[in-house]
């Protein structure tokens, strides 16, 4: 009975909130928790409530918020991750699944890494992103990006990304990485824009210097 409650309050909040959150350009971010179905009969298993969670896995709460939602996110711990290790982080990996969206293609996944310090670290899970799909060239120590001479290994690649020109590289391999979910004319917008804040970022430390 509490179970059937709390979904038809949930049905009620989020029908109520959303019409007036759209009109105030509000993004409504729910967090729930991923549990273990309980089937009435084990030899008969029924259909998971959406494609791409595992047969035996529930989201509680009620249907409404997931009928409503633009896009659902399942966030996986993985491989635990040590400072003398690897990216030379605290933290561990997080496998993060897109189950639904309403503008993209559901299914797809990418593992991010997360340092218990600064929380997920853009730069790290992007390297993650190019060692995982073999775009990286080289091994161990000798790890460089495609057309550049530049080596450097997991631990130190950020130290590497204080050079401007290696950085700028950096940038734009990783867009075109992203190709496959970007369309062209936007991958040409962020190329270019990536490029510009470089330069802008650049002149105001020349400006700083110069103060």
């Amino acid at each position: 009975m509490s179970t059937t409650s709390t979904a038809k309050m949930n049905a009620k909040i989020f029908r109520q909130i959303l019409p007036k959150l759209k009109k105030a350009n509000i993004i409504l971010i729910g967090i729930n928790h991923i549990t273990q179905k309980v089937e009435i009969n084990p030899m008969v298993h029924t259909k998971a409530a959406i494609n791409y969670l595992k047969q035996d896995e529930a989201l509680v709460g009620g249907n409404t918020p997931i009928y409503l939602a633009n896009n659902i996110i399942k966030l996986e711990a993985g491989q635990k991750l040590k400072s003398d290790e690897l990216f030379g982080i605290n933290g561990f990996t997080v496998k993060m699944t897109l189950i639904k969206s309403r503008s993209n293609r559901a299914g797809q996944e990418v593992e991010l890494v997360y340092d218990q310090v600064n929380g997920i670290d853009n730069h790290l899970s992007n390297l993650l992103y190019l060692k995982n799909n073999k775009i990286l060239e080289g091994a161990g120590i000798g790890l460089h990006l495609p057309d550049s001479e530049v080596k450097f290994r997991l631990s130190t690649f950020k130290d590497k990304l204080k050079d401007k020109e290696f950085r700028k590289l950096y940038r734009k391999l990783i867009i075109t990485s992203y190709r496959g979910f970007i369309d062209k004319k936007e991958l040409d917008e962020d190329i270019e824009s990536s490029n510009e804040e470089e330069e802008t970022v650049t002149e105001t430390k020349i400006k700083r210097k110069k103060k």
